[in-house]
């Protein structure tokens, strides 16, 4: 059973190349299943967003980010917290520094994850959270 009522939204750099899209995925994933493991509502807009971009298969960059960001940012706003997953890329990412801007206006707490000894780090923050 999950403890308290909410999640958390996981905030990730998506651009890049196809690769470095792939990795991003696979690794969001990854965290949003390790989360799960550890009992916590993790939402991680980058697999929601990739499975329904799948039906608008002519839609630019730009027009993907008008589409999703105003979802993402609600689904942010709902959160009790946000978890800032620092790879490359996120501090030069336009989506996270949007993600940044709500986080600090309306003081949703911000969690940093760093790529290196995940399970150690979901582990304290699991202790964090609960």
């Amino acid at each position: 059973m999950q403890t308290g009522k909410g999640y958390y939204f996981l905030a990730s750099p998506f651009k890049g190349s196809l690769k470095e899209k792939e990795d991003r995925y696979a690794l969001s994933k990854k965290i949003a299943a390790t989360f799960l493991e550890h009992n916590i509502s993790l939402f991680a807009p980058i697999l929601y967003n990739e499975a329904l971009i799948d039906f608008f298969p002519n839609i630019t960059q730009e027009n993907r980010c008008q589409l999703l960001m105003p979802m993402n940012l609600d689904l942010l706003c709902q959160s009790k917290g946000m978890v800032l997953l620092k790879i490359e890329g996120w501090d030069t990412s336009s989506g996270i520094q949007q993600y940044l801007t709500i986080c600090q206006k309306t003081h949703i707490p911000i969690y940093d994850l760093l790529p290196e000894a995940l399970e150690f780090q979901i582990e304290k923050l699991a202790q964090i959270f609960s």
